[in-house]
């Protein structure tokens, strides 16, 4: 059964994007009659017999689940991010603010956030799979600590930056385009240490899943490296000079987050973007990882990250950002290492 993606023009008039499979509801839930599912940014999931015209579009009507449902929020949301993430990688190559360190990394400079230098460990030999590397300045790093690198993002234009700037720096680094969903499908082999950090979960709806496709990747004792902004961050903001809590501390994975701007965490002006994103509790992250067949070996909580999450931090010697001294502390970021038993 197919499900077609459609949105509307001022004067209502239908248009199709594109289809779906409706998939297999895996608990026998009762399906209910559904005409229409906004998605947001002028998008829809329907059902054909009051969309479209069945004969023309080769589409049975079709009743959509709670599942299906879920499933079509998430596609268009990661959609909606896949976007964001292809300008972000023209911006952040650019470089103007100077974040990325990306003059200093071609002259040889390692720029590697300290908290991940600190704790990885040697890598010399070994076999690493960098999930949702961006424009891969972590990949370059990582490679040349000896590792042998493969990087993988979802956004094509992050990927063809990752590349020239590999190809520029004279550093080996294998870069594959793919959604951090379907790694395994598109990594060849099984890895060593999964790398995977600041900013990569908060983008995904389902982290149960996301676990199990790094246990994919790893040969039994690999080893995965997480590390990234504490969940406590994430559902809290400065409010009246303390951190106040202001979101939910665990999304739906069918009711992500909506935000807008025109400025990258990196500081730099962009065009106007959108993003959908996830709150993930520390209890879902161990667990889904424990449960996907790893063994946590650690955990570490952070006080300093490498970005600033909102206007009262400020920037230190090291390059991490953190609250100020006379504002109550609370963890800003969070690192794990766990073993594929």
């Amino acid at each position: 059964m197919r499900v077609a993606i459609v949105n509307r023009d001022p004067e209502g008039r239908v248009r199709e994007l594109g289809s779906i499979d409706d998939p297999v509801d895996p608990i026998g839930e009762r399906r209910r009659p559904c005409r229409s599912l906004s998605l947001g940014g002028g998008r829809e999931y329907a059902h054909g017999e009051h969309t479209w015209d069945e004969r023309s579009h080769g589409c049975a009507p079709v009743y959509i689940s709670r599942s299906m449902m879920q499933v079509a929020h998430m596609d268009a949301a990661l959609e909606i991010n896949r976007d964001t993430w292809d300008t972000l990688a023209v911006t952040h190559r650019r470089d103007a603010s100077g974040f990325y360190h990306i003059a200093a990394m071609l002259a040889g400079e390692d720029a590697l956030c300290p908290i991940d230098a600190a704790e990885i460990g040697d890598l010399r030999g070994l076999r690493v799979a960098h999930l949702q590397c961006h424009i891969g300045v972590d990949s370059i790093y990582l490679a040349r600590r000896g590792a042998s690198v493969v990087g993988l993002d979802f956004s094509p234009v992050a990927i063809r930056e990752a590349r020239q700037l590999a190809e520029q720096a004279n550093v080996q680094v294998q870069f594959v385009e793919a959604n951090v969903y379907d790694a395994r499908e598109h990594l060849d082999g099984e890895f060593d240490r999964v790398y995977t950090t600041w900013g990569t979960i908060v983008w995904l709806p389902d982290v149960r899943r996301w676990a199990r496709v790094i246990a994919s990747l790893l040969r039994p004792g690999g080893r995965l490296y997480f590390a990234d902004g504490h969940p406590s961050l994430l559902c809290s903001d400065m409010v009246d000079g303390r951190m106040t809590v202001t979101t939910a501390w665990r999304t739906p994975a069918d009711q992500p987050l909506a935000e807008s701007g025109d400025r990258s965490y990196t500081g730099d002006i962009t065009p106007m973007r959108h993003t959908r994103e996830w709150v993930h509790p520390m209890g879902d992250i161990l667990n889904a990882l424990i449960d996907a067949g790893l063994r946590i070996e650690w955990v570490h909580e952070h006080t300093a990250i490498p970005w600033a999450h909102n206007s009262a931090m400020r920037i230190g010697d090291d390059r991490l950002f953190r609250l100020p001294a006379d504002v109550p502390q609370c963890p800003l970021g969070l690192s794990i290492e766990a073993t594929k038993l």
